[in-house]
């Protein structure tokens, strides 16, 4: 797992390296930020129970169409600024109540937006900096697939604070939990 996140966090610094050069046009941006706002609003996560996210995800749509105003013509938004908005609300995502499940949720889907914009070929710019955030973002769903995941290696593997690991279970239990008792 250490290795598996050492190279995903790689692969993210490589691409964010190249910022401006992988980016979405502002309209595709607008149209995935009011789908978010939607989806939280039915689900009652709403700008009186979830201020935060909602101003999160409001300045950056003002922040698009000043920019929008500005230079005239539709921007472009880079996967980099879009990261910094997800870390954004994986920050808040921490937070406990309402403005914590809102930030979550809202992170899960820039995740999807991202993800769909990948598969759609919404993602313009240098192809060879488009293809470093593909391996990106697969490398992390990959590691997120194997180490994420309430498996086996969730049920035997304790994590460390600061890193390393340790088993949960003494060996018998663990050949016990992963071959059944009999």
């Amino acid at each position: 797992a250490d290795t598996a996140k050492k190279t995903v966090n790689t692969l993210y610094t490589e691409a964010r390296k190249k910022a401006g050069d992988a980016f979405i046009l502002g309209r595709n941006v607008s149209e995935g930020l009011a789908s978010i706002k939607n989806a939280l609003n039915e689900d009652g996560l709403t700008v009186r129970t979830a201020k935060e996210v909602h101003s999160l995800l409001d300045d950056v749509g003002r922040d698009l169409l000043a920019t929008s105003r500005a230079v005239g013509k539709e921007p472009n938004i880079s996967i980099a600024n879009i990261y910094g908005i997800r870390q954004e609300l994986s920050a808040m995502s921490q937070q406990q109540g309402a403005a914590g499940t809102a930030a979550g949720k809202a992170k899960r889907a820039i995740d999807k937006f991202i993800e769909d914009a990948l598969t759609q070929d919404l993602i313009k710019g240098d192809k060879n900096v488009v293809e470093l955030w593909r391996k990106a973002i697969a490398s992390r769903r990959d590691f997120g697939a194997r180490f994420g995941a309430d498996d086996f290696v969730g049920k035997l593997v304790a994590r460390k604070p600061g890193g390393g690991a340790e088993l949960k279970l003494d060996p018998v239990g663990a050949v016990n939990l992963i071959f059944g008792q009999s």
